[in-house]
């Protein structure tokens, strides 16, 4: 049984320190895990470098962050976990790890080495565990491990042992102190002293030992908090007391404002501040991934980085801005907030929420957990304090409140704000969801409703009185209305509305304020104010001068020492009044709240100290004043590295060699011509809303000027021409706040060929490819001049082949007409003897016989006449004209007969029947019989056409 109830009582001491106890602000928190970071999340020990950039000590080895990538050095070259680290002042990184120690250097081709300093150790030293502490001590490295310190000084290792071991070392001022088996020593260089009064120690594990005023804090996992004050331990005692020893305490650290923040294994953090009182406890339900703590490091902007369980969180402690979270559990959104009677007053959609405050001048150092005033459920507008009054307005219509407690409730339509009546003391003019209600002092001190003013219905959220007792209500979206009531209060006397016609610059977004106590209107153009002799709103030339940009329309407030704090459209922050007159705008700090307003129902509440509760959409942020001076320090840019794109990324820069390394990199790097495609790296070292950073560049040599500002924290350049380059880049944080310029001179190396020595051979090669194409054209020209002389003689040739064809087609034609003609003279001749032999013969029947005989002999001479054709000659001139055509006949158609061959021809001449009748002195008949007689000798089928077959043969 005796386990159970271990277990339980230490569940209670855990519940007990995990509980809400402190309900101090929370600043905001950035953590970081495996998926960011890809190793484990078992970090010992972190250190920051010169430039801002952060190096963790990690089971894989150094783990480095610079704001925008993580990367891992894996040094240790027996592969075991990093236990510590440390920077000198030529920013050479030491490293303590387990059974091992040395520090960050550079090799060709490796790069990143781990160089161990094992080799200059005594060998009877060399075996020992792990280095937890690394100390950089004027000319000395002093590495700690249980069998002693040892001492790297001009290049030799020295060691030295206490007696017992040594469990744990503290670096205090120029000092080295060790916890050993009987308290604590100081080591003199030599040896250890012991330190008096600390033997109580002996039996606890001392995990920190901080100066402070003229004494040391210790802290111890077992045994608590003490302080070594003139040699004397004694308990050190907090308020309220936190139960360190059940906690167990594992680091802590001291801010530049002197504050203690103690981290444990079981309770989160807790801040301890100069007057020794908890202001705050950070626990995973405040934002914290885990309340086991391994290691603090307050960076260079004094915010924390803290070494946990589950990852790291970066805590922005030197922020102005510290957040109150009502509830941890889930968002509420803050409508107002208000300082009364020792209470912080929160609006909000869930009621009405407030915490006991234990110091009023200090916000944050309220003891109490807020709390919920009972019967305040609905969504709360405004607070509204008023003749010592805390008056409520929400959805229901108002609400007074004394001691965290309802003590009247006014039912209306819903209540938006309530203002005092400058001619009255007794009344108050409310604004409802339906216009206008007067609220009246009654006999035991609380307002109770008076009267609905009648005649005016519109939502009057945004109002304000001016000093002639006039209503001034700025409507969402259709522009102002300015009121007056009768004397009474009864009614409504005067309503009067100004829109874009009457000088606002739209109907949207307007709000009215009391500036100065005059009257005064944000809009989306600058500030405007009524002008009554024209009966107008104009633009107030001198506040929208110092304003103008800021689009204030949403928020506008007064200070007690005339600062003007502001909300607009796109930023927000205060104008400040100086003594001397002049005027400027704070705006810088205020950017981180871009998105944490309610649009709409921005609420800042201005407290005597000039320190601003600010409420939206989870909670409220404080502003600091005081811590706002940190923000305007300078940040540097840093080029990372440079790599060509084109040959597997090579690295041709880096940063990380040229600070951590001793390797020499010229001022400007010389690249080959195929080293013309670069991504240039950045990054700031600058840790607040890093999604917030922007850069801007310059490649002299390439761009005409600087480029616009952009998130992605690279820059690709491709193809670069020869010649000198100087690549130039700044960043801009958060805040505004612009970085300095980092540079990266670079020359591209001209290629080979387009050297003057490669100019000078084009050159040659050119004049002899010109000689050699002149040649080669001379050849071709001559060989083409040829070609043309044997073409045109060819030409001419054939010319004349053809003049010659021509001139036998001519005499062919020639001999084919005189054919026809001869033949046609032949046939005329015939029939002229043939109607002469006709006419002889009719003579003949009639003449005496002495004429006829004679006749008879004219007969016989016209017969011979007739049957005379000269054929032989015909035969030779038709075979001259037509190929030999009848020879051919007589060698391929031996059976053609005389007359036969003389149809053939007659038919070849196409002469008609009764023409070649004529020519052969036959009857027509006659004809056509010879015609069938020549097809018979000649073979041809009846389906052959005689005169086609003798056309085409």
């Amino acid at each position: 049984m005796k386990k159970p109830i271990i277990l339980v009582f230490l569940f209670c001491i855990l519940n007990h320190l995990s509980a809400d106890e402190f309900s101090s602000g929370v600043p905001f928190i950035t953590g970081y895990t495996e998926k960011d970071h890809h190793v484990s999340n078992n970090n010992h020990c972190i250190v920051q470098d010169q430039r801002g950039v952060l190096y963790f000590a990690n089971d894989y080895g150094i783990l480095e962050f610079d704001g925008n990538d993580w990367e891992v050095i894996q040094v240790p070259s027996n592969r075991s976990n990093v236990q510590s680290l440390a920077i000198d002042r030529n920013n050479r990184l030491y490293v303590g790890a387990q059974g091992d120690f040395g520090y960050i250097d550079y090799m060709q081709p490796y790069g990143l080495i781990f160089h161990s300093l094992l080799d200059k150790t005594p060998p009877e030293f060399r075996n020992f565990g792990d280095i937890v502490n690394t100390f950089v001590l004027d000319d000395r490295v002093i590495f700690q491990c249980w069998d002693g310190l040892y001492i790297y000084r001009n290049q030799q290792i020295t060691v030295y042992a206490l007696s017992g071991g040594i469990l744990s070392a503290f670096k205090i001022n120029d000092q080295i102190i060790v916890q050993g088996t009987e308290g604590l020593f100081v080591f003199t260089g030599s040896g250890f002293d012991k330190i008096p009064g600390t033997s109580v120690l002996q039996n606890t594990w001392v995990r920190f030992v901080l100066p402070r005023n003229d004494s040391w804090l210790i802290g111890t996992q077992q045994a608590g908090l003490f302080e070594l004050k003139n040699k004397q331990l004694v308990p050190f005692s907090i308020t309220p007391s936190v139960d360190f020893a059940n906690a167990q305490i594992t680091a802590a650290r001291l801010n530049k404002q002197g504050d203690l923040i103690i981290g444990t294994r079981q309770a989160g953090l807790f801040v301890i501040d100069k007057n020794n009182e908890v202001i705050n406890h950070l626990t995973r339900t405040k934002g914290l991934q885990s309340n086991e703590i391994s290691t603090l490091y307050f960076d260079r902007n004094d915010n924390l980085w803290v070494a946990n369980k589950k990852g790291i969180d970066f805590i922005e402690l030197a922020s102005p801005f510290t957040r109150l979270l009502p509830n941890s559990d889930e968002p509420v959104e803050v409508y107002d907030a208000a300082i009364f009677e020792n209470k912080l007053y929160l609006a909000t959609h869930k009621g009405l929420l407030f915490a006991a405050m234990k110091d009023l001048n200090n916000v944050l150092s309220s003891h109490s957990a807020f709390s919920r005033v009972k019967g305040s459920d609905d969504i709360n507008w405004s607070l509204n304090i008023i003749d010592q009054k805390l008056i409520v307005a929400h959805n229901g219509g108002f609400s007074q409140v004394k001691n965290g407690e309802i003590i009247q409730t006014i039912s209306t339509y819903g209540g938006w704000k309530v203002v005092p009546l400058p001619s009255d003391s007794l009344r108050l003019i409310a604004g409802t969801y339906k216009g206008l209600a007067v609220l009246k002092k009654q006999p035991d001190g609380w307002f109770d409703m008076e009267k609905l003013i009648d005649g005016f219905e519109e939502s009057s959220r945004v109002m304000e009185i001016d000093n002639e007792g006039y209503i001034w209500v700025a409507h969402g979206y259709k522009g102002i209305y300015k009121l007056k009531l009768s004397y009474d209060t009864d009614s409504l006397q005067e309503l009067h509305f100004y829109d874009n016609s009457k000088g606002l610059p739209t109907n949207f977004y307007n709000s009215v304020f009391k500036f100065n106590q005059k009257i005064v209107f944000g809009t989306e153009y600058g500030i405007y104010r009524y002008q009554s002799d024209i009966d107008s709103i104009m633009i107030d030339n001198d506040l929208t001068r110092n304003t103008w940009g800021w689009k204030i329309g949403r928020m506008l407030k007064q200070d007690t020492s005339g600062n003007i704090w502001f909300v607009g459209s796109n930023n927000a922050g205060i104008i400040n009044n100086h003594p001397d007159g002049r005027t400027s705008i704070e705006s810088i700090p205020f950017v981180k709240l871009s998105d944490f307003y309610i649009p709409g129902f921005e609420s800042y509440t201005i407290l005597p100290n000039q320190n601003v509760l600010i409420g939206g959409k989870d909670g409220v942020v404080y502003f600091n004043m005081q811590k706002n001076k940190l923000l305007h320090q300078p940040f540097q840019v840093i080029l990372r590295r440079v790599s060509n794109l084109k040959n597997n990324r090579e690295i041709i820069y880096n940063d990380r060699i040229r600070f951590l390394c001793d390797t020499i990199l010229t001022a400007k790097q010389e690249l080959a011509p195929a080293s013309n495609s670069l991504q240039f790296d950045f990054a700031t070292g600058f840790y607040e809303n890093t999604n917030h950073l922007a850069y801007k560049y310059y490649l002299e040599g390439f761009d005409n000027e600087w480029s616009d500002w952009v998130k992605e924290p690279f820059k690709q350049y491709t193809n670069l021409a020869p010649g000198n380059y100087v690549f130039r880049v700044k960043a801009r944080n958060t805040y505004g706040i612009e970085s300095n310029e980092a540079n990266f001179r670079f020359s591209i190396a001209t290629p080979l060929y387009l050297t003057y020595p490669a100019f000078i051979a084009y050159l040659l090669i050119i004049v002899l490819m010109i000689g050699l194409i002149i040649k080669i054209r001379t050849k071709r020209i001559t060989r083409e001049k040829e070609r043309l002389i044997n073409e045109q003689k060819h030409l001419l040739s054939l010319e004349q082949s053809k003049l010659q064809e021509e001139q036998l087609r001519n005499d062919l034609q020639s001999k084919k007409e005189e054919l026809s003609g001869l033949a046609m003279k032949v046939i005329y001749k015939n029939e002229k003897l043939s109607e002469l032999k006709e006419k002889v013969e009719s003579i003949k029947e009639i003449a005496s016989d002495k004429v006829a005989q004679r006749l008879g002999k004219t007969l016989n001479f016209i017969d011979q006449e007739l049957a005379d054709d000269h054929w032989e000659d015909f035969e030779m001139r038709f075979d001259m004209a037509h190929n030999n055509f009848i020879k051919r006949l007589k060698e391929d158609f031996p059976d053609l007969t005389s007359k036969d061959l003389k149809m053939c021809a007659y038919l070849r001449m196409n002469l008609s029947t009764k023409e070649m009748a004529q020519l052969l002195n036959m009857t027509v008949r006659g004809v056509e019989t010879a015609r069938y007689r020549i097809r018979k000798r000649m073979n041809l089928e009846s389906s052959e056409n005689l005169n086609e077959f003798i056309l085409t043969y």
